[in-house]
């Protein structure tokens, strides 16, 4: 137990320590332009196509009334178009299903870029695909029954409920608990439910979802345990467009932290059903 955390306080130095060094010793005066190799692929291309997953609050979603994107990254593009000092950025936000159909979109050169993406660099090489820094970050929760929570942590075989299609899970599975035995569902509140029944023993829930997944949970007899574990959130480009992916990197150089944390916890509120104010607190 005692190995257990001192491994995982040195995963979180070492995770803490990439981001400082990515958001702000890499963010020096020439992030604020762009070169002019960047400026050329930005004028062909006009608009920087984003794809993201269209029920994934508080980072994105589709406005059931607008049919329009909001969440955290609509507030994010919002303030990335300004940040460049030599050009005025513009993105059109494209809704998929999944982050599995919006990487098909992006592999068919439909889109230019997907947003959220949790990959590692092995996996995302092989797929032909590279990330940016992370954009938004998140510690992951295990769901699991209130019954089950004593001894959970001593479990063998357990069973997983993984939503279909979204594939950003699948990093941190691969490399934290890879013994885990991956059952797909639909959606993730079927995953829930799927909890609920004994049919699987736990869900990965990122800890800023889960709020928008509470009255869910409670109905169902579910809680959540922290696993000390950060999810990173980027945008994925294809691999060998190097202008794209440089632009969007000196975006997320320029976007402060406290930015994209206070969206993510204004969204928190867009819920299906509204929170009462002492659910919010």
């Amino acid at each position: 137990e005692l190995e257990y955390t001192l491994n995982r306080i040195n995963d979180e130095n070492r995770y803490f320590n990439q981001q400082m060094h990515e958001k702000y010793l890499k963010s020096t005066g020439s992030n604020l332009y762009l070169n002019d190799s960047e400026k050329t692929w930005l004028a062909s291309h006009g608009t920087v196509r984003v794809g993201y997953m269209k029920d994934y609050l508080p980072f994105c979603a589709k406005d059931a009334e607008t049919r329009q994107l909001t969440g955290a990254l609509k507030e994010y593009l919002e303030y990335a178009a300004g940040v460049i000092k030599n050009v005025d950025l513009r993105f059109d936000a494209i809704a998929f299903d999944s982050i599995a159909d919006a990487i098909e979109a992006l592999k068919a050169g439909q889109i230019n870029c997907v947003f959220p993406a949790n990959f590692g660099e092995s996996d995302a090489e092989d797929m032909g695909l590279i990330t940016t820094p992370s954009v938004m970050s998140a510690e992951i929760y295990e769901i699991v029954r209130e019954d089950a929570v004593e001894n959970f942590g001593s479990r063998l075989n357990v069973k997983v409920a993984v939503d279909e299609g979204n594939v950003n899970y699948e990093k941190v599975l691969g490399e934290k608990f890879p013994s885990f035995k991956v059952i797909y569902y639909p959606d993730i509140k079927t995953c829930l439910e799927a909890v609920a029944n004994r049919e699987a023993d736990t869900v990965l829930v990122s800890n800023f979802r889960y709020n928008n997944l509470t009255k869910h949970c409670d109905r169902l007899g579910l809680t959540p345990i922290s696993t000390g574990i950060s999810m990173d959130n980027a945008f994925v480009t294809v691999r060998g467009d190097t202008e794209l992916h440089s632009i969007l990197n000196k975006t997320v150089g320029m976007v402060p932290t406290a930015k994209t944390n206070s969206v993510m916890t204004k969204y928190i509120s867009e819920q299906e059903e509204q929170l009462t104010f002492i659910e919010f607190l």
